[in-house]
């Protein structure tokens, strides 16, 4: 389920992610399926939404987004092979909550804070800064409703929008029966 707020729709989405940095991501809604796709060098999409039904190489900004996205253990496992730097902050409360905040510099120049609970280690909040064409956009993220599969802690419920903003966009993974996680070889 996508959306936020008072709309949601709901879409089939697929998506498989191999290291070193190769995916590939699936969105179908309304019979048309827009695909990205990285093999770790070059980034691809095909957006029937927005008219374009042939795969075109991805601009400077979405091959960022489709590399990340394709991180699978996220900024934190392996900072230091990957080129990132790291910094802890201290504790700060997220919605009530105390949580560890660490400021990641990553090896493209982008910055993110990502907040850990405490108890457990698992993000709670992600707030990403990144320029765009010149500007500074500015993302929080929160993730939680997490469920182990295959021994993996995984969240079920994403939420972003502008910090101190209402969260207008959000992915909700409903389990079912063709669900599956598979380790890697």
């Amino acid at each position: 389920t996508l959306g936020g707020g008072n709309f949601s729709i709901t879409a089939d989405f697929a998506q498989v992610i191999q290291r070193p940095n190769r995916i590939r991501s699936e969105v179908t809604l309304q019979g048309l399926t827009r695909i990205s796709a990285s093999d770790g060098k070059d980034a691809w999409t095909v957006s029937p939404f927005d008219g374009r039904r042939e795969a075109e190489h991805a601009s400077v900004e979405d091959q960022r987004a489709i590399e990340r996205q394709a991180e699978r253990d996220g900024p934190l496992v392996d900072w230091r092979t990957k080129g990132h730097s790291i910094e802890y902050l201290g504790m700060e409360n997220v919605d009530g909550t105390p949580a560890i905040k660490l400021r990641v510099t990553r090896k493209d120049g982008d910055l993110q804070y990502v907040f850990l609970d405490p108890d457990s280690s698992l993000e709670i909040r992600i707030t990403t800064i990144r320029k765009i064409r010149g500007s500074e956009d500015i993302t929080e993220t929160d993730l939680g409703e997490y469920e182990q599969v295959a021994g993996v802690w995984i969240p079920f419920s994403l939420e972003s929008g502008r910090p101190g903003g209402p969260r207008n966009k959000g992915i909700r993974i409903e389990r079912g029966h063709d669900f599956d996680v598979f380790a890697d070889q």
